[in-house]
């Protein structure tokens, strides 16, 4: 395989592993909490204290991958996943294993957003929306995988085992663009489109609206995924459908994230987001009936999966487009500055609605009522895109 080729897919895997990091957390907490016996506010502070982690580090990371080396910006971030890997598998107190997920935020963070800025900097305007769809395919797949990594390590071995895999393909990573991969600009373009030449900051409001909503599409997925033990734990289901319920909705994201540029390809905008706007009023409207469904009946265990399977089937979509439209305003000289925010938008978004769930009692209402919110906010933004494109 080609180097740059090579090192296009080692950066789509390191996203993918650090944007699952904490579905593959979510196999190994019950069994964390077992060895610690944490009280419950700590064991809910290891959510918290990644997510804030992951918000500060991408707070200033984008000026440095505009002005300074690209290579020494991932390898810095890989070096303190390293660090956060290695306390993680040593830890002996709930306290320490704290300060671990903290160190694993900024360093996973980071990995992350250097990643996708120098992928997409090698990618002209057209090309972005497949790289996002290129980087949601691998996310489903460690997404099936990992998390049933983690469940196996935790069960038959020790969870411990789950961080030092992390670190062991960390450390390799790091070997690997330090020995053998010098130039980390791969000079990849996905067509011959030449790239308008835009004198934009990120500080306009066509690039903060579609940010918004990638953001608000990647939180309702990601808030099914970390909060699904504790629903599962509420209604006293089973244990071994956590697993299920966390693997099944990845299915159609796999699958449309895969098939994205061909599917694409063949229907306008305007068709394209009238389907994305009859799955998400379904997974809207699916949502509510949560709250009136029997929760002693075994169909609610069934009734779980539509929200979030309807979720991304519009997601899978829905986030490459924006996300590229929000790019393709912003200058070349700072995509690196744009990322960052993107990451930080991301990032705070869900660190906002996971402190709001942490301080409530009423989980399942409050749970139900933000999605609602996503949900609701992405079908307003999609009415308002398609009024605004009947008078132009």
């Amino acid at each position: 395989m080609h180097s740059t080729s090579l090192l296009f897919y080692l950066l789509l895997v390191i996203c993918a592993l650090n944007t699952t990091h904490n579905a593959v957390y979510n196999q190994c907490i019950l069994f964390i909490n077992n060895d610690f016996h944490a009280e419950p506010y700590k064991l809910k502070l290891t959510l918290t204290v990644y997510f804030a982690a992951i918000f500060l580090c991408r707070c200033f990371l984008g000026f440095f991958a505009d002005n300074c080396s690209a290579k020494k910006c991932l390898l810095i971030s890989l070096l303190v996943a390293i660090m956060g890997h290695s306390l993680a598998a040593c830890s002996t107190t709930i306290d320490t294993f704290i300060v671990a997920r903290f160190l694993q935020g900024l360093g996973l963070g980071g990995g992350q957003v250097m990643g996708l800025v120098i992928l997409v900097k090698s990618f002209s305007h057209k090309g972005r929306a497949t790289i996002i769809a290129s980087e949601q395919v691998f996310f489903s797949l460690a997404s099936v995988f990992l998390p049933l990594m983690g469940n196996l390590f935790s069960s038959k071995i020790s969870w411990r085992m789950t961080f030092v895999a992390y670190l062991i393909f960390t450390l390799l990573v790091v070997v690997y663009l330090s020995w053998f991969q010098p130039n980390l600009q791969p000079h990849i373009h996905a067509s011959n489109f030449t790239s308008p030449k835009s004198e934009h900051t990120v500080a306009h409001f066509q690039f903060f609206m579609p940010t918004l909503m990638s953001c608000f599409s990647i939180s309702g997925y990601i808030l099914w995924g970390s909060y699904f033990s504790l629903l599962v734990h509420h209604y006293a289901i089973p244990l071994r459908y956590l697993l299920m319920y966390q693997l099944i909705p990845i299915i159609p994201y796999f699958a449309c994230s895969l098939l994205f540029r061909n599917l694409t390809s063949r229907v306008s905008k305007s068709k394209l987001y009238d389907r994305i706007l009859c799955c998400q009023i379904s997974a809207f409207l699916a949502i509510i009936t949560l709250l009136f469904w029997n929760k002693a009946s075994g169909s609610f265990k069934i009734a779980l999966f539509v929200p979030i399977l309807l979720h991304n089937f519009a997601g899978s979509f829905f986030r490459p487009l924006m996300q590229e439209k929000a790019l393709n305003t912003v200058a070349e000289r700072e995509i690196g500055l744009a990322s960052s925010i993107i990451s930080i938008c991301q990032v705070g978004v869900n660190a906002i609605f996971a402190i709001i769930l942490n301080c409530t009692h009423a989980l399942v209402s409050t749970f139900v009522g933000i999605q609602c919110f996503i949900g609701g906010s992405i079908i307003a933004f999609l009415c308002y895109e398609k009024a605004r494109h009947k008078h132009v």
